[in-house]
């Protein structure tokens, strides 16, 4: 069967998502305080990685759920005892292969997530630092001049 080969759907560039973050942030920052717009974003961030693993989530149970069935029709195809024994074990194995693939591609995704979630906080934590600077520096200015 065809599994898997399903396209991207709405996925931007790094540069898309570097750009959007930026433009987001700025507005944040704006809208709130700092540290409400740091606490927004990582949560934006956090809803995304939460959605993108429901989605692998659906998908693998949709996957096991079809071979599951291509088993089924298997089995009941079988004439004889030894076949059915014989279709049980290959039936047994291709899952345990394809659900030890399935959990490999999960954990691979954790770690991707992992490190963008890091990366997300750094960028955020370094504009807010830069924002809360520029901040500190105008309530200085105006407290010296007035």
């Amino acid at each position: 069967g065809g599994a898997g080969g399903g396209r991207r759907g709405g996925v931007k560039t790094k540069q898309e998502v570097e750009a959007g973050v930026q433009q987001g942030m700025m507005q944040s920052i704006q809208e709130h305080s700092t540290k409400d717009a740091v606490q927004h974003l990582e949560e934006l961030k956090l809803k995304e990685i939460a959605q993108e693993r429901a989605v692998l989530g659906k998908m693998k149970m949709s996957t096991t759920k079809r071979m599951a069935e291509t088993h089924r029709d298997r089995l009941i195809a079988c004439c004889s005892h030894t076949e059915t024994k014989k279709i049980v074990r290959q039936n047994e194995d291709e899952m345990n292969s394809v659900e030890q693939e399935l959990d490999r591609m999960m954990r691979q995704k954790e770690k991707q997530w992992a490190i963008e979630l890091r990366e997300w906080l750094k960028t955020i934590h370094l504009a807010a630092a830069q924002e809360s600077q520029s901040a500190s520096s105008e309530a200085h200015e105006q407290k010296m001049g007035g």
